[in-house]
Formats: C-alpha cells, structure tokens, sequence
C-alpha cells in the first residue's frame, strides 16, 4: 500500500537499531504469503528469531504501527 510506505520507512529509521524492517512483494513471494495466511495488502507480520509472533493486517497509522511495533519489541525482550 502506497499510503503506509512513508509511515513504514518513517518507523523502520527510528527502531533501526534494534529491529529490521523488510517489505516483501506477495506476487513475488507469494509462497511465503500463503503460508503466513495474508491475502491482502498491507500485512505486516512481526518475527522473533524467524518465527512469526504477531500479525496486523490493514493499513495502520505511525502511531499505530509504532505501538505495534514496541509491543513486539517489549514480547522480545527488547524493551
């Protein structure tokens, strides 16, 4: 989703040094999409140590992708 592209980056730069942020094409990787059970876009889904531990679909707005984004970070460990 373009709209949540600037939001992803603007999140992603800020928690850098503690998380990665990887987009995927599901056309592309659509193997990987199917076995996550995402069927539409934008899904983000969080992974500690390769493994999926939370899943948002839809769009979200920096604050909500930032409370998502520290509640991973907090079930990791990390806060």
């Amino acid at each position: 989703c373009k709209m949540f592209d600037p939001i992803f980056k603007q999140v992603g730069e800020r928690y850098r040094d503690v998380a990665n942020f990887v987009k995927a094409d599901i056309d592309l990787f659509y193997h990987v999409a199917a076995a996550l059970g995402i069927t539409g876009t934008p899904t983000t889904v969080a992974f500690i140590d390769g493994r999926p531990v939370d899943v948002a679909p839809g769009f979200m707005t920096a604050p909500q992708f930032k409370s998502f984004v520290e509640s991973v970070l907090s079930y990791a460990g990390c806060r």
